[in-house]
């Protein structure tokens, strides 16, 4: 890939670590984009997972602005992608630099304000929504038909497997409980305060806070 893969100025991409919500994300910045070329009832992401809805997109599309990111901490810390906090971080620093090209994203605020983080991804994407858009409801349209729940529970993402750098994953794999907070049942309290400590050792003076 870095031998032949150009990026063009006008590229979109979700730079996350797994289990962020790079499938919400990624179902967002589909529906938004394209939101004028299906009715919801008959909308790709009815019947097609994002992944695959993405992959098709970037043939035909190519609209947006540079990069996109999507963070939290990962409850270990450390994985086989390399540290989590350089990740972070570098993303953060560069948002502060260039926030025309980065947007920074945390998922417990998309969760809680769905409405206002869809609107202010679609204007970052460059499809920002219209004063009519807004009085008709498609922001909340859009993110009622790309809700955790709505794409869990529908069939082609119960079933199927998605192929990618040889690998084969189930389409279930990509939806787990979409809920804030469920590390208090997996970490120990000693665990969460050993974890909050090197959160706030990596991330001192960046200004950043999860």
């Amino acid at each position: 890939m870095e031998q032949r893969f150009k990026s063009r100025p006008t590229d979109v991409f979700i730079v996350s670590f797994p289990k962020s919500g790079t499938t919400w994300l990624a179902a967002m910045i589909f529906a938004t984009m394209t939101r004028t070329n299906y009715p919801l009832e008959q909308h790709p992401l009815l019947t097609h997972h994002p992944e695959q809805c993405v992959s098709s997109m970037e043939k035909e599309f190519a609209t947006g602005r540079s990069q996109i990111i999507e963070a939290i901490p990962s409850p270990r810390g450390v994985n086989g992608f390399g540290p989590i906090w350089n990740h972070v971080l570098g993303y953060w620093e560069e948002s502060k630099r260039r926030p025309e090209k980065v947007l920074f994203l945390k998922y417990e605020n998309i969760m809680q304000e769905p409405v206002k983080h869809a609107k202010q991804l679609a204007h970052f994407i460059g499809c920002p929504y219209s004063e009519a858009e807004e009085s008709k409801g498609v922001v909340e349209q859009i993110v009622e038909s790309c809700s955790f729940q709505k794409l869990k529970n529908l069939d082609g993402n119960k079933s199927g497997i998605f192929a990618v750098s040889g690998h084969h994953i189930s389409h279930s794999y990509f939806f787990r409980k979409g809920e804030a907070g469920d590390w208090k049942n997996h970490l120990t309290q000693e665990m969460a305060e050993k974890l909050d400590t090197i959160i706030e050792e990596k991330f001192k003076g960046s200004g950043l806070k999860i």
